[in-house]
């Protein structure tokens, strides 16, 4: 289990600073819902009602901070320690983090 969470943490921080901040939370939720306006369209294929549907700017910084406020209200940034005891609340998270033990 400790692998699976140095992972998931890893993946969320971004930056590699060892903090998941508003910027890696946004790059997250960026990837995730395919929100960039910088789309390689090769990989990804746009529809065209796919634009609308796409967050702006504006929506992806309020969820990061949401995210980020959250787990850490001081809002400097989620250390490992801070992301363990987030996921410690959610029993089902490593287990279903799919990652082969």
């Amino acid at each position: 289990p400790e692998v699976r969470l140095v992972w998931a943490f890893a993946l969320w921080d971004f930056d590699g600073d060892d903090l998941i901040g508003i910027p890696d939370v946004k790059c997250g939720v960026d990837l995730i819902t395919n929100s960039t306006t910088y789309i390689n369209e090769t990989a990804l294929p746009l529809k065209e009602d796919d634009l609308l549907e796409m967050l702006d700017p504006y929506e992806l910084e309020e969820i990061a901070k949401a995210v980020i406020l959250e787990i850490d209200p001081e809002g400097h940034g989620i250390d490992f320690l801070a992301f363990k005891g987030a996921v410690d609340k959610m029993p089902d998270f490593l287990f279903n983090f799919g990652m082969p033990t």
